[in-house]
């Protein structure tokens, strides 16, 4: 058996109303609703490829800014234990140049880390611009070649045929027009004898 208060909660259908004494239901104002049970949180948006690896390439610079100052300190503590004796103090700063050799090793592995994982992550990237490229290029051309065949469709190869004919025989027309229209006239009383006799005594002349 449940609990007394819990079968005197309301459905769920009845949240957003409540009853007067005279029986009639009364709706809630939205702001109310939203006081009394909260608003629903919008959905984080999902994370991208160029998200991971810019927050990648700030982790490597923060990983680099940390590197140099621990490489500054051990040059800091190198020298100072050049100009120590040996003993307490110069074990004391020995081992903190120690520690922070250690530290600093460890962020450039991590940095090996960070450097490996973007790597792998520009390389998604590459492949997945290079099948947008592809898709592209596909549906360029699944368009050309639908436009090619429409093109084809209104060509008749037959009449392709009988232009070609028609066009020759133009051409052979043209070229007879060109012959009739370069025939001499007035010429058939001209002895060819004489013409080559002419010709000669021309010949003779230039060579006097």
């Amino acid at each position: 058996q449940p609990h007394s208060f819990l079968r005197r909660l309301p459905s769920p259908a009845r949240l957003g109303s409540v009853t007067t004494s005279r029986g009639g239901p009364v709706s809630l104002h939205p702001g109310l609703m939203n006081r009394l049970f909260g608003n629903a949180k919008p959905a984080a948006p999902k994370p991208t490829l160029q998200d991971a690896t810019a927050s990648m390439d700030k982790r490597g610079e923060s990983l680099d800014q940390k590197i140099m100052k621990l490489d500054k300190e051990l040059a800091r503590y190198t020298e100072q234990m050049k100009k120590m004796k040996p003993g307490p103090a110069k074990q004391s700063v020995q081992k903190r140049a120690v520690a922070i050799l250690k530290q600093k090793k460890m962020y450039e592995s991590q940095k090996e880390r960070t450097m490996a994982q973007q790597f792998n992550v520009e390389q998604i990237m590459f492949a997945q611009d290079g099948l947008k490229e592809t898709a592209s290029t596909v549906a360029a051309m699944k368009g050309a070649n639908k436009e090619l065949k429409k093109q084809f469709k209104s060509i008749n190869i037959n009449q392709v045929d009988d232009l070609q004919d028609d066009m020759a025989d133009l051409l052979e027309q043209a070229e007879e027009v060109q012959a009739a229209l370069g025939r001499s006239y007035n010429t058939d009383d001209i002895d060819e004898a004489d013409l080559e006799a002419e010709l000669a005594a021309m010949e003779a002349r230039r060579v006097a």
